[in-house]
């Protein structure tokens, strides 16, 4: 972050995140991202950002997709330890046809609103949020993979020791696609929900483990889109 006066500032960030699946490479996944955001505000309770995100995603070590994201948010801190905000996203994802020829089918521009509000305390970090969202299918024949969809989550932060912090998080999602199904000649509604549980440790000022688990279900008119997921993963960041 480089500060320009006391009221702006300019963020720079980059991610890289690489799983190896040790029986086949095929399922193998490469996410590099990078977002260059400026910041600014009226006073020191009303903050503004407009951000832009780039990012790439291999799997089995071919390229699979990209997308550009610019994002506005304004976020209000009220008293008492509450805060307001609000964020609206364009979204423009690619797929490559290396793979697969019909791949682009799935091209998607998507609108995305957001308001997230928090009640804070000294160890306590408690959130709620609401979106809604538009993803519009750039090919007329993959009009079946077109969605709005609709969500709330609550998620909970809690510090337990000055090096570790606990958080949990529950999400519903609702999806309407915007056509039949080719196949099953049905409209597909899903209704996603999860639960996730993890820990983070900071264990010095560049590096910090973390470890979660996740439970989902997704519950679909048509079942073969059924389905459920365990997840544990363990991750280690390196901050320079």
């Amino acid at each position: 972050m480089r500060p320009i006066d006391n009221n702006r500032n300019i963020m720079l960030q980059g991610n890289y995140n690489h799983r190896n699946n040790h029986i086949t490479d095929q399922f193998d996944l490469t996410v590099a991202s990078g977002q260059f955001s400026y910041n600014w505000g009226l006073n020191s309770n009303l903050r503004y950002s407009h951000a832009l995100r780039v990012q790439l995603v291999e799997l089995a070590k071919r390229k699979f997709q990209n997308s550009a994201t610019f994002l506005n948010s304004i976020q209000r801190i009220g008293s008492n330890g509450w805060s307001q905000s609000l964020t609206g996203a364009y979204t423009m994802v690619r797929y490559a046809t290396g793979q697969n020829a019909n791949a682009n089918l799935r091209d998607i521009n998507q609108f995305l609103v957001s308001g997230v509000i928090t009640k804070s305390s000294n160890r306590n970090q408690l959130n709620t949020s609401v979106f809604w969202g538009d993803d519009d299918i750039q090919s007329s024949i993959g009009k079946n993979n077109e969605t709005q969809f609709v969500g709330l989550a609550l998620s909970d932060q809690y510090l337990l020791r000055p090096q570790h912090l606990l958080y949990g998080r529950l999400s519903v999602q609702i999806n309407d696609h915007g056509a039949p199904d080719p196949i099953f000649s049905l409209t597909r509604t899903n209704s996603t929900s999860s639960a996730s549980i993890g820990w983070i440790w900071q264990l010095n000022s560049n590096l910090t483990l973390t470890t979660d688990f996740t439970y989902s279900d997704n519950e679909s008119n048509i079942d073969l889109y059924s389905w459920d997921r365990n997840r544990l993963q363990t991750g280690l960041r390196i901050q320079f």
